[in-house]
């Protein structure tokens, strides 16, 4: 069974694809909500891991 975040990805790419590879296609404001609603979910989540990643190097535990 393929994880949660593989199947994410796949949805993902799939939603894209449709919106950016044809720039003729008329694309609808429901479509760029769920991307651009996504998109900031994948920022926010972002921030997150990359400040527990300076976290755990200013550390004394995370330090070499």
């Amino acid at each position: 069974m393929p994880e949660a975040w593989l199947e994410l990805d796949t949805v993902l790419k799939e939603r894209l694809r449709r919106v950016l590879d044809d720039p003729q296609r008329p694309v609808t404001e429901a479509e760029l909500r769920k991307l651009s609603g996504l998109l900031s979910a994948l920022e926010g989540r972002a921030r997150e891991v990359r400040a527990s990643w300076l976290l755990g190097a200013q550390s004394p535990r995370g330090r070499t």
